[in-house]
């Protein structure tokens, strides 16, 4: 009995490790294709099989057009077969458009990164995985192809490296978000990340992990109008942050109704000029939002949030 749970765990691990290598197989297989012409290879490494590894290993294809489909089809394959083993996947064509953009870190300390979904013009297929043998690092693939020069223009990523803070962030109902703002949310930007964490703490963090804001997303003890406007303003700045992306809408509802929530609670802590004041911040966030993330129902939870501060 003993013999055969130790077999049955080690089919399992082999199981599981051949999963996550559809893609890489499918990746080496497409480079070392005769048929492809190698057009760049560039390769990041440091200190390969130690306690430290990371490594990003880039490389250009141009493909004939007659023979890039099939091709890139087979490799396409190797994703969904990986799929589910995935932590993290983003899938965009020039029809298929979500907006999101992904920065996948690398390096000893995360000071590298490559983004994904920036290009309308572009597909991009791209899953991240754990490292089997390290909870505490993790494997991104990436293929990005594009029509260029009467061929095929297809650039392959293979990075490994430490894993960055787990990902969620997809879109909610109002239910949902509601029940989940107790827990971490993290948003990854094209320039940094900004996270709701479990202390209720909002912060922005730059792409080398330099943080930039901390706001507290939670109410906590307001004891007079400095706490409260304290706490408006950095919800302020971090709403202001956030309207930037138009793919976080969670992240920017969660914002406002922390605003909503602060004003019917305290806001009769404030003498009339600093309810003035806050009124016309929030028509200041409402028209940045108009302006670069048009949203009605986070518009109307601003325009309530204002009244409320106009009728107490």
């Amino acid at each position: 009995m003993k013999r055969t749970i130790i077999t049955l765990a080690v089919l399992l691990t082999v199981g599981e490790a051949t999963a996550q290598n559809n893609v890489k197989k499918a990746m080496d297989d497409l480079v070392n294709d005769k048929s492809t012409v190698k057009v760049l290879t560039n390769k990041y490494e440091h200190d390969m099989g130690g306690e430290d590894e990371t490594y990003c290993h880039y490389t250009v294809l141009q493909i004939d057009k007659a023979r890039a489909d099939k091709m890139i089809v087979k490799v396409e394959e190797a994703f969904d077969k990986d799929l589910p083993t995935a932590y993290y996947s983003l899938y965009q064509t020039p029809k298929i458009q979500t907006g999101e953009r992904s920065n996948v870190k690398y390096g000893p300390n995360l000071e590298y990164g490559v983004t994904f979904g920036t290009k309308k013009s572009h597909n991009y297929r791209m899953i991240c995985t754990e490292d089997a043998n390290n909870a505490g690092k993790r494997n991104a693939y990436a293929m990005v192809w594009y029509d260029e020069g009467g061929g095929v223009r297809c650039l392959l990523y293979q990075i490994y490296g430490k894993r960055p803070l787990k990902k969620s962030g997809q879109l909610m109902s109002l239910g949902d978000l509601q029940k989940s703002l107790g827990k971490t949310m993290t948003y990854d930007w094209s320039t940094g990340t900004t996270i709701i964490d479990d202390n209720q703490k909002i912060r922005i963090i730059t792409d080398n992990g330099n943080e930039i804001v901390t706001a507290d997303a939670g109410i906590g003890e307001i004891a007079d109008d400095a706490d409260f406007l304290l706490l408006f303003g950095n919800l302020r700045v971090a709403l202001l942050d956030a309207i930037k992306d138009t793919g976080k809408k969670t992240l920017q509802t969660g914002i406002a109704m922390k605003l909503m929530k602060l004003c019917k609670k305290y806001c009769g802590l404030l003498n009339e000029n600093e309810k003035a004041t806050c009124r016309t911040s929030l028509g200041e966030m409402r028209k940045s939002l108009q302006k670069a993330n048009p949203d009605s129902f986070i518009d109307g939870i601003l325009v309530e949030t204002a009244d409320v501060l106009q009728k107490k």
